[in-house]
């Protein structure tokens, strides 16, 4: 993976078996820590092809599900996947780019040095529901141009993982946790953190278009030429 330096710029490419060191010197004292790279993971090749469209409908609710495959990989321990949703609001001649964007799940390796299969599911009707309560009605607005469905991955190791969970809500009777570092010489987190681009298919298109959550959001696809889901 690649990272752009602040300030000056330059860009510097990182190798995901070596480790990294932070050492620096603040106001006189000095701060260290080291962190692994996330190592490069799989996606199922089904689920990375554009060629396989995404299908959100069926079953006896008339909605399905789609599952999000792929296999974690060494220092690798929280995988947090995205949907995104990428859009034109188009009023007259004027065209702004759009998203709408949320996780599907969370999963968590038993042990970061090993690897594993993994998936995440995004549910049919929640997915329609969230993207209408999200969108608003708007009269000034012509169509809204889908051009595709991207999922994303945030990945943490070991130490960010640790973090995270003791950043989360607390559940529990036992409300004090210990403060976590693991930066010598001071407090904070030292530590490392895709994009698929997908399609729907014509059904989920017909639910985005027609469907009782969306079918006031004026959605047309980029992607399909002509009635009944292009925008032309």
């Amino acid at each position: 993976p690649a990272t752009t330096l602040p300030f000056s710029g330059v860009t510097v490419f990182l190798h995901q078996d070596s480790d990294y060191e932070l050492d620096m010197v603040v106001k006189g004292k000095r701060l260290t820590s080291t962190a692994q790279i996330v190592n490069d993971f799989s996606i199922n090749s089904a689920d990375q092809s554009i060629l396989a469209e995404v299908n959100l409908v069926g079953g006896s609710t008339g909605y399905g599900s789609y599952e999000l495959n792929w296999r974690s990989n060494k220092d690798g321990k929280r995988y947090v996947a995205y949907f995104r949703l990428t859009y034109s609001e188009v009023r007259g001649n004027d065209t702004l780019h759009k998203e709408f964007k949320q996780p599907i799940g969370t999963v968590v390796s038993p042990n970061s040095q090993s690897v594993g299969d993994m998936a995440a599911i995004i549910d049919g009707q929640l997915f329609f529901s969230n993207l209408g309560n999200a969108v608003p009605d708007d009269p000034t607005v012509d169509k809204r141009i889908v051009t595709g469905l991207d999922f994303l991955f945030t990945v943490a190791n070991d130490e960010f993982h640790t973090f995270l969970s003791l950043s989360e809500p607390v559940s529990g009777i036992v409300e004090e946790r210990p403060d976590y570092t693991n930066v010598e010489g001071g407090y904070g987190i030292f530590a490392s953190k895709d994009v698929i681009g997908k399609r729907f298919n014509d059904a989920t298109l017909n639910e985005l278009i027609n469907g009782q959550y969306t079918a006031t959001k004026l959605f047309c696809a980029s992607y399909r030429v002509g009635p009944p889901y292009g925008c032309d």
